[in-house]
């Protein structure tokens, strides 16, 4: 399972991914996917709308 994030300070769309087996982390031009135990922190974090929906500090940084 997988979500997507758009961090503000980076610029760049960071895939948190969870699963069995060994999907190794990727870097690409402001793509990265980091493994993790996903949580709803992460859900919220790929929902966020400046405005409408507050950002989540995630890996000290906001999403």
């Amino acid at each position: 399972m997988a979500v997507t994030a758009f961090g503000y300070e980076s610029g760049q769309a960071v895939t948190f991914y969870q699963g069995r087996g060994t999907i190794e982390p990727w870097l690409r031009h402001r793509r990265i996917g980091r493994p993790t135990q996903l949580t709803v922190d992460h859900l919220l974090a790929s929902s966020a709308i400046p405005l409408l929906f507050a950002p989540v500090m995630l890996d000290q940084e906001y999403f």
